[in-house]
């Protein structure tokens, strides 16, 4: 741990320059009481004992002390630069982040400074709340510490570059630096994508032309050639036209690879049978959810037993598409049972109020979600409930459950635009829906996801007679001519040899 590593380098050197003796030679019982009449050399003394013995609540008390002592101000230079990175370091460890950060941030700003220093700053940035803070504090760290990008999280980099909750402009900063630090992930083909935006958005479109050559992920392709506002960027680049089959192939090989060698995650098996469930060969992703659940049982609250939720999900959708419903919502219901972190599976709980649903199990699927309101998921997830409650209130003729779930639904709309429409669409009103995407279509936030619903994909074998009451709303509603008109001003349909977005 990098105390234990300054306590054998900056702090060795400030004993060096007049401490009272060696730190091996004077050891401490844990936790001991600082008394106030101690001298400085005898607090370092012992400050040293503390780190050795691992114990750090100890070491932040003798710090505090040290840093109090009257004669701080004389010590040597090394010794009191050690006892603010200590400060730091020691208030981080102990959880005490917002304490931590005044002396990390001078600990950082230091020539020399470690990259540790700057991790834990960046850490406790993020645990205090300051998201903004820490995203401009790793943007410094990146050109600083090149050689550390393979320690950094990926999960962590992703969630800060796209975080609305952080300032538009540190976003943008930290995606540059990502860029200028040849950051690559499997994962980030979606960081490139808004970064692009960020770029035409400031007409930098000399800048933004070279990361088209970044993407290869389908759906990132698929945005690049259906948005007009990169048809310039493309021109630029030469990008050849889109052919959608043989990048989806080539991700089936690519993903088939992973899913097959050894000791692979149940995560990539699960990734696997949905590239598979995604081009329709819904027996082929079956086969390879039967064999990731015949595999033996992971551990507990591993993450392969978290996607283990998710292969019977997946498992799920496999049936109800290969016309098994009964099969298909058993094998939900199994998966609703499971914990989702630390309390109710709200994922899949609201698929399973889906698939009944579907399968005209109207109120089980009422029954199912009951539970799901306002603060007990988050509002996309209650928009999801909603949507089920509603769709199953109307086709029930209970206009007490549907009424209050559909007047939710038009009230927060934004929240899951796409599901108001099909909310619109399960009670018959195909021009409530076309207005809605209308809306969606004249939102720059939004625009997109209206885009994607109105591209051609593979028609459902085994549709559910809700599925073919709503599709036939939802065609009527896609075919008017004022949204096809929308659609085509900013962007273009695509024929698309997958299914079509699910629940």
């Amino acid at each position: 741990m990098i105390i234990a590593w300054l306590m054998a380098s900056t702090m060795a050197s400030g004993m060096a320059s007049g401490a009272s003796g060696a730190v091996d030679q004077a050891p401490v019982a844990p936790r001991v009481q600082v008394a106030p009449a101690k001298t400085i050399d005898g607090l370092w003394t012992e400050l040293g004992a503390a780190i050795q013995a691992d114990d750090y609540g100890t070491a932040l008390v003798i710090t505090k002390a040290f840093a109090e002592h009257p004669d701080y101000a004389a010590q040597p230079v090394e010794r009191r630069n050690a006892a603010t990175i200590l400060l730091g370091l020691l208030y981080a460890s102990e959880g005490q982040d917002a304490a931590a950060l005044p002396y990390l941030i001078e600990a950082s700003e230091r020539p020399g400074a470690t990259p540790d220093i700057w991790l834990t700053r960046i850490t406790s940035h993020a645990r205090t709340g300051d998201r903004t803070a820490a995203a401009r504090a790793l943007t410094r760290f990146l050109p600083r510490y090149p050689d550390e990008m393979a320690t950094l999280s990926t999960t962590f980099i992703l969630q800060l570059e796209q975080d609305t909750d952080v300032d538009a402009g540190a976003r943008f900063e930290l995606r540059l630096a990502l860029r200028d630090a040849g950051w690559r992930d499997r994962y980030d083909n979606w960081t490139w994508i808004r970064l692009i935006d960020d770029l035409l958005q400031r007409d930098r479109l000399d800048e933004a032309t070279p990361l088209a050559a970044r993407v290869s992920d389908s759906s990132a392709l698929i945005r690049l050639h259906a948005m007009r506002r990169y048809d310039a960027l493309r021109a630029a680049g030469a990008m050849p036209e889109l052919d959608i089959a043989a990048v989806l192939d080539a991700e089936l090989v690519a993903q088939r690879a992973e899913a097959e060698a050894p000791g692979a995650e149940f995560e990539a098996r699960n990734a696997w049978a949905t590239i598979l469930f995604e081009r329709g060969r819904f027996e082929e992703a079956l086969a390879v959810s039967d064999a990731t659940l015949a595999l033996p049982a992971p551990a507990p609250d591993s993450e392969d037993d978290r996607s283990l939720t998710w292969t019977m999900d997946g498992r799920a959708r496999q049936l109800m598409e290969l016309g098994r419903p009964d099969e298909a919502i058993a094998q939900m219901e199994i998966a609703a049972k499971r914990n989702e972190g630390a309390g109710v599976n709200v994922s899949q709980t609201i698929n399973l109020g889906w698939f009944y649903l579907r399968a005209g199990r109207n109120t089980q699927a009422i029954e199912a979600v009951k539970s799901l309101e306002p603060g007990t998921a988050s509002p996309f997830g209650v928009m999801q409930a909603m949507h089920v409650r509603a769709c199953a209130g109307a086709a029930l003729g209970n206009a007490g459950a549907a009424g209050l779930a559909f007047t939710h639904m038009e009230q927060n709309w934004r929240d899951a635009p796409l599901t108001w429409v099909e909310a619109q669409a399960c009670r018959g009103d195909a021009d409530g829906a076309a207005d809605t995407l209308l809306l969606i279509l004249a939102d720059e936030e939004l625009s997109e996801r209206a885009v994607a619903a109105l591209h051609t994909y593979q028609i459902e074998q085994n549709a559910t007679d809700f599925d073919r009451r709503t599709a036939d709303v939802l065609s009527r509603a896609f075919a008017r001519p004022d949204v096809i008109a929308a659609r085509d001003r900013i962007a273009r349909g695509l024929v698309l040899p997958i299914v079509s977005g699910q629940f």
